[in-house]
């Protein structure tokens, strides 16, 4: 396979375009419905998301609370991306009536027993890491693609990215040199004519075989969503 090179678009130029198609928003919310397969049994979560868009300063807010099962439902998950540095990330946990900040260390745990991870649940900031156009031996991709390699001191994830639409078809994460889990965005959903979200995707994990479906649907894009409902304290409520 032939290094991936473009004269007119850099790494970082199909990133920016593929960002571009869930901008433009104020806010949004999604439903989503995740089934985590492991040793073929069945567990089923299901959640709600709130979206505000970010500015010049902070990236996307994203507040996801759980609807099911019974003992998650009212669980908050809240995320600050930022431009420059790592995501904030809170938990409010229901039982307890406490809130408790995701240290760094805790980002590539397993979010709440689904094959993501407190990194990988919700969208990352591009502007955080670098990018580079890659090859890799273990990942064939056809000549409509590109394959990207977006990374940081301790974040190595190749991108598979349509040339023609800048849609993310699949993302390779790596783990002490290999890939140990792949997402695969089996659909996308447009939206007002404005907006490619995605409909389903799944997380496969390379290591245990187990594997993650998440399904979205009811996209809401014309809600007004408060800045100060992504406020830390407002996980209480």
């Amino acid at each position: 396979m032939s290094l991936q090179t473009s004269a007119e678009m850099s790494a970082y130029d199909y990133i920016k375009k593929n960002e571009e198609l869930t901008k433009g928003f104020t806010g949004f919310s999604v439903e989503l419905s995740m089934e985590t397969i492991k040793n073929s049994k069945k567990y089923n979560r299901k959640a709600n998301i709130v979206s505000r868009e970010g500015d010049d300063t902070d990236g996307e807010k994203n507040l996801l609370e759980f609807l099911q099962p019974k003992k998650l439902k009212g669980t908050k998950f809240l995320s600050h991306a930022k431009h420059h540095k790592k995501n904030n990330q809170w938990i409010y946990l229901p039982k307890t009536k406490r809130i408790r900040k995701i240290i760094e260390k805790s980002g590539d745990i397993s979010f709440f027993g689904t094959e993501f991870s407190y990194n990988d649940i919700l969208p990352k900031a591009i502007d955080y890491f670098e990018y580079k156009f890659t090859e890799n031996s273990e990942i064939e991709i056809p000549q409509d693609k590109v394959l990207i390699t977006r990374y940081s001191d301790d974040v190595v994830e190749d991108i598979v990215i349509d040339k023609t639409t800048f849609l993310i078809e699949k993302i390779y994460f790596h783990k002490h040199g290999k890939i140990n889990k792949v997402l695969e965005v089996e659909s996308y959903i447009l939206i007002d004519d404005k907006w490619n979200m995605p409909e389903t995707a799944i997380m496969i994990n390379n290591i245990n075989h187990n594997k993650t479906v998440v399904n979205y649907k009811n996209y809401d894009f014309s809600i007004e969503v408060p800045v100060e409902k992504f406020n830390k304290s407002a996980l209480t409520y």
